[in-house]
């Protein structure tokens, strides 16, 4: 074979060839090699979408293991969860005994380990769910000469092995921060007892918080919680409010009042506090002749005898504040500490946000009286020792009174809101 396989032209092709199909080859692995790691890459980018969301998962949890803890009547049922009748805390209708979630957080006691404190399973033994797993570790630190607790949240989650670790610090927002209490769960009278008079159309449209539901008749979209009711004070004394009106103070405690009309002798707006002694205090012409419009929040302190009547028609809107941040507070509309007596006999009355005559009063009865056509409508919250409703009367739950107020209530027995009044506002805020 003369000069070789070069000089041989069959020779030279084949070897043209097989570098043609080694370039052929090496060019498809190249592709599928990149095929190959793109798929991975988009799996483990997958796989790590799907952490994330389960580490989202364990902040979520930890934030309700906290804020379950922190309630003390989880399924609102009027049992403090420390009561030995208490046998199903989260109201699932499974016994404490046996139920493996008895808190109703979501979390098997298994994985909980310390109810309350925001861990939940453990780096060596953590929540499986499907084919992910996930665990938290919450730390709290309360800063030097403050009394706020700040609790940092770290969930970390692998999915099969990709990892998503994500933080969270919060605050609990405490009793002080909290809105109107119940206007979540639409709460809108709070009373010793609720009369309502034969022939009389009274119509409630959210809850009633009162130990007595017999010889009644209500109309309405409403619910009864029937417990015994401890002692719901105002969180700031009519002190306060005479300190917050300032100048804003009418009558020397032996004064009867009378304002009636636009022309009222007194700002309409702010807070208005009338010291009426043994007095009495009338709000409307008796007569209907002249309406009346008071625009503020109305602080009435008396003794003894003192009484107050609103003869309609009468319209109160309370005053609101509006703070450097353009958040607004709504302060109640009358807060009293003598008897009030609502006339619609010549006129409507219409009452916006929280009436409160202080319960602990012996006294302190709250009375709608007048004549058809005309009614009582309060929208808000009305708080009495003692409801007499001899008049049509509609009490309805506005959101837009709602939104902004400040907080009202406390409880005297436990130091701390009542168990009606604390569900719904186990509030944790986010910080970061």
């Amino acid at each position: 074979m003369r000069g070789g396989i070069l000089n041989n032209k069959r020779g030279v092709a084949m070897l043209a060839g097989l570098a043609i199909l080694l370039v052929l080859f090496l060019l498809s692995l190249s592709v599928l090699l990149l095929s190959i790691k793109r798929k991975q890459t988009a799996t483990y980018r997958m796989n790590q979408i799907k952490a994330l969301s389960l580490a989202e998962v364990g902040i979520t949890q930890a934030l309700l293991d906290l804020e379950r803890h922190a309630d003390i009547d989880i399924d609102n049922d009027g049992l403090l969860d420390t009561d030995a009748a208490e046998t199903d805390r989260d109201g699932d209708g499974t016994d404490n005994g046996t139920d493996p979630d008895a808190d109703g957080d979501g979390i098997f006691f298994v994985d909980e380990g310390t109810d309350g404190d925001g861990n939940i399973g453990s780096l060596l033994s953590p929540v499986r769910l499907g084919i992910g797993s996930y665990f938290v570790e919450t730390n709290t630190t309360t800063p030097a000469n403050s009394s706020v607790t700040y609790h940092t949240i770290t969930s970390t989650a692998t999915y099969p092995s990709a990892i998503s670790a994500i933080s969270r610090v919060t605050r609990r927002i405490t009793v002080q921060a909290r809105r109107i209490p119940e206007a979540f769960n639409r709460h809108l009278i709070y009373a010793r007892s609720l009369t309502v008079g034969a022939g009389v159309t009274a119509t409630v449209n959210g809850n009633i918080y009162t130990p007595e539901a017999t010889g009644r008749t209500l109309a309405g979209n409403y619910t009864e919680t029937d417990i015994t009711p401890q002692t719901i004070v105002l969180s700031s004394p009519i002190s306060d409010y005479q300190t917050a009106a300032g100048s804003n103070t009418y009558g020397n405690g032996l004064t009867n009042l009378t304002f009636m009309g636009s022309n009222l002798p007194f700002a309409n707006n702010g807070i208005q506090y009338f010291d009426l002694g043994t007095g009495t205090m009338i709000i409307g012409d008796s007569t209907g002749t002249n309406p009346t419009t008071i625009y503020g929040t109305l602080v009435i302190n008396g003794t003894g005898v003192a009484t107050v009547t609103i003869y309609g028609p009468t319209t109160i809107i309370p005053y609101q504040m509006t703070l450097s941040d353009n958040r607004h507070y709504t302060l109640p509309a009358i807060v009293s500490n003598v008897p009030i007596t609502c006339d619609t006999t010549n006129g409507s009355i219409t009452i916006s946000g929280l009436i409160y005559l202080d319960p602990s009063i012996v006294t302190n009865d709250f009375t709608v009286s007048g004549a058809a056509p005309n009614i009582l409508t309060i929208n808000g919250a009305l708080v009495a020792r003692d409801i007499f409703i001899n008049r049509d009367t509609t009490i309805n739950y506005d959101e837009g009174i709602f939104r902004f107020p400040p907080p009202y209530f406390t409880d005297t027995v436990n130091n701390q809101q009542t168990v009606v009044l604390e569900r719904g506002w186990e509030g944790w805020q986010l910080v970061q």
